[in-house]
């Protein structure tokens, strides 16, 4: 059953139901008659993914191929730069903190992002309070390292906003849902004193599988990046910073985009190298967003060093090792949830990047030449995303 079919389905329902007083009023049907029904047996989900809740509009997915590492939700408290716990701020207190100013929209290749006049610590606040009046929870907030992302939240704006959802009213939206689920992350940068960089990138999940039927396997698979999505959501929060909403899309839609490079992956020495020709500032703020798309997920950077601290997920059908191959094979290839680095060195007029595990004092450790590729190739396809259309 496809997700149009079920909400077709729930509409016909919703209009029974809108008859049923009238049916018992005319054929004397008791009351009760409900308490003798018997709900279906739950849903048999595989043991890497979170059962859906299907009559929970705000229903997570969760798998090893669409999920980084996760840590423990802020819903009552944040951290401050600290590192201590700090109550957060009521609704009042937000609305006061002072707007951002002086916000432009910059464009590399596929990329877009916010040039925010203001410090880290002042801008960390509003960027809260962006998700805060979304209605949006935080599933993580790091100020240390200029992190935050969301929760799994359906997309409402899927649903049919045309005739049926009229009639039906509110309760067709509280049973129906979309089988698509999204997550938000932003990872600030901070350019000096007084400049921070935003950038802000979206996962979607759509529901895969018949939920009518109790031997059906459901599961949620990850969809492709969306920069058109991405760059939707950063018109938002360019209107939640202060940017005039009549001028907040138009520059979005109007920031120049660079000449493309030229972008190779080649084996050097039995070693596989992304050879990016542009120059390394470009290429670094490219790859941290593309990092992101592809599942690699920033925890760390290190600009100086030209260093990114990276969570490893599998890709669908992708080859990972599993509980014995760690045990008892010298194999070094790639293991979910690891940590692992991904290093940007200039040379001459094009950047070289290379991936390698991570060693202890977070020293850079050899990589076996496979699982590099792996990475680099994951990385190269989301330079390639949305070329011709954004």
């Amino acid at each position: 059953m496809t997700h149009k079919l079920l909400n077709f389905t729930l509409s016909l329902i919703m209009l029974c139901l809108a008859c049923i007083p009238l049916g018992c009023s005319n054929f004397g049907g008791s009351d009760n008659d409900y308490s003798k029904s018997a709900s279906l047996p739950p849903l048999e989900v595989p043991p890497d993914l979170t059962k859906p809740d299907w009559n929970t509009r705000m229903s997570i997915p969760d798998s090893g191929t669409i999920s980084a590492v996760e840590t423990s939700r802020h819903q009552a408290q944040d951290q401050d730069q600290d590192g201590q716990e700090t109550t957060r701020p009521d609704a009042e207190k937000i609305k006061v903190l002072p707007k951002a100013e002086g916000i432009e929209v910059h464009r590399e290749g596929n990329v877009r992002w916010l040039e925010v006049a203001a410090s880290t610590d002042a801008l960390w606040p509003r960027l809260r309070s962006f998700w805060k009046q979304t209605d949006i929870e935080l599933e993580k907030n790091n100020p240390q390292i200029g992190i935050m992302e969301t929760v799994w939240h359906e997309q409402p704006e899927a649903l049919p906003k045309g005739t049926f959802g009229k009639i039906l009213g509110g309760a067709y939206y509280a049973l129906a849902d979309t089988g698509i689920r999204d997550k938000y992350r932003i990872r600030v940068e901070r350019v000096s004193a007084d400049i921070t960089n935003v950038y802000l990138t979206l996962r979607r999940a759509e529901q895969v599988g018949d939920i009518a039927d109790d031997q059906a396997f459901v599961r949620w698979k990850a969809q492709p990046p969306s920069p058109e999505l991405e760059a939707e959501m950063l018109a938002r929060l360019m209107i939640h910073l202060g940017t005039d909403k009549n001028d907040a899309r138009p520059q979005i839609a109007t920031a120049p985009a660079p000449i493309p490079v030229e972008i190779n992956l080649e084996m050097v020495d039995g070693e596989p190298i992304l050879l990016v020709a542009d120059e390394l500032s470009r290429v670094w703020r490219r790859t941290g967003v593309a990092l992101d798309r592809a599942g690699l997920f920033v925890e760390q950077q290190n600009q100086s060093e030209g260093i990114y601290y990276i969570i490893y997920t599998a890709a669908e059908g992708e080859k990972t090792k599993g509980f014995f191959s760690r045990i008892f094979s010298s194999d070094k290839g790639l293991e979910v949830n690891e940590l692992y680095q991904v290093h940007l060195r200039a040379q001459d007029e094009t950047v070289l990047i290379t991936a390698h595990g991570n060693g202890e004092d977070d020293a850079p450790a050899k990589l076996d030449p496979e699982a590099a590729e792996i990475l680099l190739n994951r990385l190269n396809k989301a330079y390639q995303i949305g070329k011709s259309s954004v």
